[in-house]
């Protein structure tokens, strides 16, 4: 099998399409047991290809109440085996800082809005090959919250992507939440993709 498509896929057959860690492995974790994922491939702005951001596959939690989880997928070249997080950083240019988003009321009033490539940060890596990637919204709606645990321990994000190491959460608008949604590749489609891709790229 592909690598990469191998990366994809979860362990020992599990129906959930992401390997998330369970105290007890019999019983589901809180993430497998309210949240659906979906995927997407990013397509950053110009500006941040030519700053030298790099991109890679990532995955939304969608929680029966319309919430949105920003986080990565397995695939994401973060989640590689020996990667070391450096920095988590929320100011996404010199005027926006992620983590001066503010909120209050039922309606969120006051968040920043959000579209599908706007940048939520860029994630710093070490070691000997020191590299920057920038994650994406990958929907439109209102930011209601970053992960600021990121900031103190930026490794969460690869050692519990899909917990305590998400990114942020965004709520879509009640009237375009299902169009938002279905934009988004369900697993069945995402692995079509990769495996379209892998083909492509060996030829």
């Amino acid at each position: 099998m592909d690598e990469t498509l191998e990366s994809v896929l979860p362990p020992n057959n599990d129906s959930y399409p992401l390997p998330c860690d369970r105290i007890f492995p019999p019983l589901l974790s809180i993430t497998e047991r309210y949240f659906e994922p979906r995927f997407f491939i990013p397509q950053p702005a110009r500006k941040l290809i030519s700053s030298g951001y790099l991109c890679g596959d990532q995955c939304m939690l969608f929680h029966s109440n319309r919430i949105g989880i920003v986080s990565i997928a397995p695939a994401h070249p973060l989640l590689k085996p020996g990667t070391v997080i450096k920095e988590v950083d929320f100011q996404v240019n010199y005027k926006l800082n992620r983590l001066e988003n503010k909120v209050s009321g039922k309606s969120k009033r006051g968040g920043q809005k959000v579209a599908e490539t706007s940048p939520i940060c860029v994630v710093h890596t070490g070691g000997e090959q020191e590299t920057s990637y920038v994650l994406l919204a990958g929907m439109k709606g209102t930011l209601i919250e970053v992960n600021e645990k990121l900031s103190a321990q930026p490794n969460l994000l690869h050692e519990r992507p899909w917990s305590e190491g998400y990114v942020a959460i965004i709520l879509p608008n009640s009237r375009t939440f299902k169009i938002e949604k279905d934009n988004l590749m369900t697993h069945e489609n995402y692995l079509k993709k990769i495996s379209s891709k892998s083909t492509d790229s060996s030829d």
